[in-house]
């Protein structure tokens, strides 16, 4: 049986779509461009020795004075390709994120970014003020330290794409030696 090229199209959109997951749409084109180009680096570098990537001296983390945020809510796959108990930049030193849930670990991320003056902004599902668990302990940590300024619960519905209420976060590393 011949198959029309619309079926076709059909089928592979359905596709990319159950690959996609939970990942909002307009997501998908940051996934796509991080591969194309990585597709791109190895194809033009493919069997060169001298093509290894060098982090120059100096290089490395990077920090901040000023960072804002706006990571995806929830985050169910924050870990791939990252083992964070053994994180290199001692972004979770307090208590590893849950596996499933990603809030706490942009937090911690942004966090470790700021300088040592530093001040930082970010916006988070507003579930990070009352779960449990490791999530409780990294809240009491990080507002024991003093690295949390503020928070404002805000109401449902008022970010595009998600109709869930949301809380901006400010933190400060000022506090860090007390």
């Amino acid at each position: 049986m011949a198959l029309k090229e619309s079926q076709i199209y059909s089928s592979l959109w359905q596709s990319c779509d159950d690959l996609r997951g939970g990942m909002d749409a307009s997501q998908y084109k940051d996934y796509v461009l991080t591969l194309l180009f990585l597709k791109y680096v190895s194809d033009r570098y493919a069997g060169r020795g001298d093509a290894l990537i060098r982090v120059p001296a100096g290089g490395g983390f990077k920090t901040f004075d000023f960072a804002v945020a706006n990571p995806p809510f929830s985050a169910k796959a924050w870990s791939n390709g990252l083992d964070p108990a053994r994180d290199e930049f001692g972004r979770f030193e307090y208590v590893v994120p849950p596996v499933k849930n990603g809030d706490y670990a942009f937090l911690l991320h942004l966090v470790k970014s700021l300088e040592s003056k530093g001040k930082g902004a970010i916006i988070l599902p507003h579930g990070v003020l009352f779960r449990g668990n490791r999530e409780a302990g990294i809240r009491k940590e990080l507002v024991r330290r003093g690295f949390v300024k503020g928070v404002i619960g805000l109401p449902a519905n008022l970010f595009y794409g998600t109709g869930i209420p949301a809380c901006p976060c400010w933190t400060a590393t000022t506090c860090i030696n007390g």
